[in-house]
């Protein structure tokens, strides 16, 4: 297992290919509504908010959500040959996992802390083909559309020097 804080910009956090040039996403409005933005090699996910985060990365053969989870999210995820997986925010690229190529049931599971930081729950189980997405536990802010949007535009990061 994988452990680490970072601090969340712009409520999301993305799992992406270390090889992939661009690994955010131009999210869409049903992206918000869904909690996801998903495209091959990358998926950002909605946070619940900005601040601190803390970030727990496994990989497992079965899970079962914690009973603190406010939303849980599963998407596909294929490894592919000879790429790692980064999980990022915009700002802070902190965790560089090596995980055996295949795909995935990446399972996102969010909450808060009792101290109002967030904490980000990724668990990668093996799966022979490719899932579905679901919400397995959506808070008041998903309005999942009833077909999921699989598709997601690479935006560019933003110039942090505009930024200051």
């Amino acid at each position: 297992m994988i452990k680490f804080t970072t601090d969340i910009s712009y409520s999301q956090i993305v799992v992406h290919w270390t090889g992939l040039a661009i690994p955010f996403s131009d999210w869409q409005q049903e992206h918000v509504d869904q909690g996801f933005a998903w495209r091959p090699g990358s998926v950002s996910f909605g946070t619940l908010d900005q601040g601190t985060a803390d970030i727990s990365i496994r990989r497992a053969d079965a899970h079962g959500l914690r009973p603190d989870t406010i939303r849980a999210i599963v998407v596909p995820f294929e490894v592919i040959v000879g790429d790692r997986v980064e999980v990022a925010s915009l700002w802070d690229q902190k965790a560089v996992v090596d995980l055996p190529p295949g795909h995935y049931r990446l399972i996102f599971e969010h909450g808060l802390l009792q101290s109002g930081d967030m904490w980000c729950d990724f668990t990668f189980v093996p799966v022979a083909a490719p899932v579905t997405a679901e919400i397995l536990r959506a808070d008041p802010e998903l309005s999942p559309p009833a077909e999921f949007v699989m598709t997601a535009e690479p935006v560019c990061e933003p110039n942090r020097s505009e930024l200051n």
